[in-house]
């Protein structure tokens, strides 16, 4: 028997800067440099992200036979922010998994290994920089020699915008069979996200392309196989071959407000368009 803890923390800070320089109508055809271009324009985008975290583990073991894992974290997304506000940057997210090796006690001559697994998690993430607030930056144009701004958010902010969770069930086994040729791998799981952090399109007209929001429930349940077996082994030479395959079922199961439907996209055209809509499934 044994007991492993674990404890720890992480820091993360990632720093960008992108400038873009661009032109349109070339004055000498297939010259293609900068200085050819009669329209010029530069862009520049920063970025700044940072993630503070704590996280504990312990692991419980039992011989060779009996595994069992729980942990905690905790993050603080930086990208939740909204000055002046006291934001909750703070998300809290458990697992535990368990293994249960049933080929100690089951001896026999087809099965040479045997594992039963199950595990459920929480997961929780936040977004890109910037969508709390409006946020600015220097165009092409200017005015009396000075560069003007403007607002460098392509959607509508959210001031009071909060960390996704997503929460996971997974139930499964592992064999191998006669003298480890043959494998079986099997795989059920049911996961449900919540508040996702979502680009809902907006009008044009509103002068952004949507709006960011926490919206909904999602559920994805399903299964999955993998079968691998080796026909030939010998001491220099092996041949391995596997077949995998799966069923998945993504569902709809809220969106904000009572909404029945989300536009997602619509074809050029203006013909053919996305949606999700509550208790919708895809078509098989």
């Amino acid at each position: 028997m044994s007991l492993t803890p674990n404890i720890g923390a992480s820091y993360r800070k990632t720093e960008s800067e992108a400038i873009t320089n661009s032109g349109s109508d070339f004055s000498v055809p297939f010259v293609y440099n900068i200085l050819n271009a009669k329209n010029r324009s530069v862009a520049y985008d920063p970025s700044d992200l940072e993630v503070q975290s704590v996280y504990g583990t312990l692991e419980y073991a039992l011989k060779n036979f009996l595994y069992l894992t729980g942990s905690v974290r905790s993050d603080w997304f930086s990208s939740l922010a909204t000055p002046g506000l006291d934001n909750d940057l703070n998300v809290v997210y458990p697992s535990v998994s368990s293994s249960f090796v049933f080929s100690e006690f089951w001896k026999n001559g087809w099965l040479s290994f045997g594992k039963l697994r199950a595990g459920y998690a929480v997961v929780g993430q936040a977004t890109s920089p910037y969508q709390t607030q409006l946020s600015y930056t220097f165009n092409s144009a200017t005015l009396n020699g000075r560069p003007l701004g403007s607002i460098q958010n392509s959607n509508v902010p959210n001031s009071k915008l909060q960390p996704s969770k997503a929460s996971e069930l997974e139930i499964g086994t592992e064999m191998r069979l006669l003298n480890n040729r043959l494998g079986i791998d099997l795989t059920w799981y049911n996961k449900k996200s919540e508040n996702e952090i979502i680009f809902a399109p907006a009008s044009i007209t509103s002068g952004y392309s949507g709006a960011v929001l926490n919206i909904g429930e999602l559920q994805n349940k399903g299964f999955e196989a993998l079968i691998s077996y080796s026909p030939i082994r010998t001491q220099t030479f092996t041949w391995n071959t596997s077949i995998n395959g799966s069923v998945n079922e993504n569902e709809v199961l809220s969106l904000a407000a009572g909404q029945s439907q989300l536009a997602g996209g619509t074809s050029r055209s203006g013909v053919g368009f996305t949606a999700s809509i509550v208790g919708s499934r895809p078509h098989r």
